[in-house]
């Protein structure tokens, strides 16, 4: 008997699995631009997914939403698990949202985790490109009956700012242990240096949009 197909998944198999999708799809875009919705869902999950790596640290509590009362009783009962011997199961959607985890990702405190550990700090305008692509998320996520016309123009920015920031959290954070991770380390780097080698093409081809404040 053949052994059963099973999936395993860690935060960092998540967070480079989302990215190098991603990748292709901003490929398949640069012909198709239908393909800049599903490019940015991916981006949008490749960036949330370095970001809960970044932050995971020991315990893995640090990315989750203590805001919320559930969430705040499973780390008293995870920090008593040596003690009681019972481990708690974690509640149903624990992680924090989005742009919570990028407020994290820049504070020092919250991403201290060893001696190297750095927080990101973000140039002028950056904040709004990672807003813009939050929402650009959300907008085709939960896609409403219309019909929505964008300039394609619009996407670059946001792709660039999700990007830049991966590129961060997986090597100059150094909050993630790659050696745990064989060969992983290596394809993060191949999948970015493609990813800013198409987005700047598209940038030659398209131009930035009008309505879009550079980078600086």
């Amino acid at each position: 008997m053949s052994k059963p197909l099973v999936l395993v998944v860690s935060e960092v198999e998540q967070a480079v699995n989302a990215l190098d999708f991603s990748v292709e799809l901003l490929e398949r875009s640069t012909t198709a631009p239908q393909y800049w919705r599903w490019a940015l869902l991916a981006l949008h999950q490749a960036v949330q997914g370095f970001m809960v790596c970044a932050l995971a640290g020991s315990d893995g509590t640090r990315p989750l939403n203590h805001e919320k009362r559930d969430v705040r009783e499973y780390i008293k009962a995870l920090r008593k698990y040596s003690v009681t011997g019972q481990y708690p199961e974690l509640p149903a959607r624990a992680l924090d949202r989005f742009l919570n985890l990028y407020k994290k990702v820049k504070n020092a405190n919250v991403m201290r985790q060893y001696t190297t550990s750095q927080a990101f700090i973000p140039r002028r305008g950056f904040q709004t490109r990672i807003e813009d692509l939050n929402t650009f998320r959300n907008e085709f996520q939960h896609f409403t009956p219309k019909k929505w016309v964008v300039e394609v123009a619009v996407f670059l920015e946001p792709a660039q700012a999700a990007i830049q920031l991966i590129d961060f959290l997986a090597f100059k954070s150094h909050n993630i242990v790659w050696r745990a991770h064989p060969g992983k380390k290596e394809l993060v780097r191949r999948r970015l240096n493609k990813a800013r080698a198409v987005l700047s093409s598209m940038e030659a081809q398209y131009g930035v949009s009008q309505s879009s404040e550079a980078l600086s």
